[in-house]
């Protein structure tokens, strides 16, 4: 049974040729069967290959789908931001454009529409993952949850927002952080939202690329995080 809920599915693309295709399709036969009304939104992040390419061929068949083109490459913060603005529906679900979420953990997602006011997911099956991988995200996991007071199980996976929500938090980064920059000011608001983890499965694809590594990225999570803390317990 579809919902009457509406959603803006946004999908970042840097470099993802190999994998947007598949992406795109997956996504876009999982939300037309719990959602009747819904746009998707891909956001060529100034990528050097055909990623943009072939957005635009599927745009051009289907007119829920819409592409974004960055001339150069701003980062997933930056992606998040422009989503926020250009978003029309009353949800909105950042995902990925390296096929790295199966149908049935976008539908997981999907199906808890309206549950609550902020669903966050955590992963089930993280051993898929080279193990540095691992390592580093359960210490960024433990780090910020030290540091907030708080349980979240992942920072950093598929997360599902009132778009009234995220329009009012600020993103001030432009790496991966901006994940745990948007869910921190809504879980440390004044305003209590309803909050709801979400375990759902993730794939690795071959020849999807992974940028969270790149020395920009690690930068600017280093310099994100004592950001977000001085917001959160001094108001600046």
């Amino acid at each position: 049974m579809k919902k009457a809920a509406s959603i803006t599915l946004i999908v970042p693309a840097y470099n993802e040729e190999r994998n947007l295709g598949n992406s795109i399709t997956t996504i876009n036969d999982t939300v037309k069967r719990f959602v009747a009304d819904y746009e998707l939104i891909v956001i060529d992040d100034g990528s050097r290959d055909s990623s943009g390419a072939i957005a635009e061929d599927f745009a051009k068949r289907n007119p829920r789908i819409r592409v974004v083109h960055f001339k150069t490459n701003r980062g997933p913060g930056a992606v998040y931001r422009e989503a926020i603005r250009l978003a029309t529906k009353e949800y909105i679900m950042l995902l990925t454009g390296d096929n790295g979420i199966p149908a049935e953990s976008i539908a997981r997602m999907l199906g808890r529409i309206g549950d609550a006011d902020i669903l966050n997911s955590y992963t089930m099956n993280p051993e898929v993952r080279p193990i540095v991988r691992r390592l580093v995200s359960t210490l960024y996991t433990t780090m910020l949850n030290l540091l907030f007071g708080l349980n979240v199980k992942y920072y950093n996976g598929l997360a599902l927002y009132k778009l009234s929500l995220a329009r009012q938090v600020k993103i001030t980064t432009s790496s991966f952080a901006f994940h745990a920059e948007v869910l921190l000011q809504l879980l440390k608001s004044k305003q209590k939202h309803s909050y709801l983890e979400v375990p759902v499965l993730i794939q690795e694809e071959e020849g999807s690329a992974t940028n969270i590594f790149r020395v920009k990225n690690i930068i600017g999570v280093c310099i994100a995080i004592p950001k977000m803390f001085f917001r959160a317990y001094f108001g600046s």
